[in-house]
């Protein structure tokens, strides 16, 4: 059970997507930037997703949701949509101070490579 606050998770959300907005506006900037914008753009899109989810259903279902997510994306990716994903992901694991594959060093079980 996550014993993080519904507002304490939206508002984690909510900075997290205005960063994103931040970095769609300097992508321009990058070497690659359409590569950047795309990843800014899949991170607030996963931001928004998750506050929707976490509106709606609560934080425990918007965690359960984010792992399987998590879960369904390859390990090693160089697109910058599923790469955006991921940092999304994470993101949204660290707001709730629930980053076990980070925190603990090992991969998940059922981690895919793309090849």
């Amino acid at each position: 059970m996550i014993e993080l606050a519904q507002a304490d998770a939206l508002k984690g959300l909510k900075r997290f997507s205005i960063l994103a907005d931040h970095a769609m506006l300097l992508s321009q900037y990058a070497p690659d930037p359409e590569y950047w914008r795309a990843q800014a753009n899949a991170r607030r899109s996963v931001y928004s997703w998750l506050i929707d989810v976490v509106q709606t259903k609560g934080v425990d279902q918007a965690y359960h949701a984010a792992q399987q997510r998590y879960s369904d994306l390859p390990l090693v990716c160089y697109d910058p949509i599923l790469s955006g994903e991921r940092l999304a992901l994470e993101s949204f694991f660290t707001i709730l101070g629930r980053n076990e594959v980070h925190s603990a060093g090992e991969l998940p079980t059922d981690a895919q490579v793309e090849a």
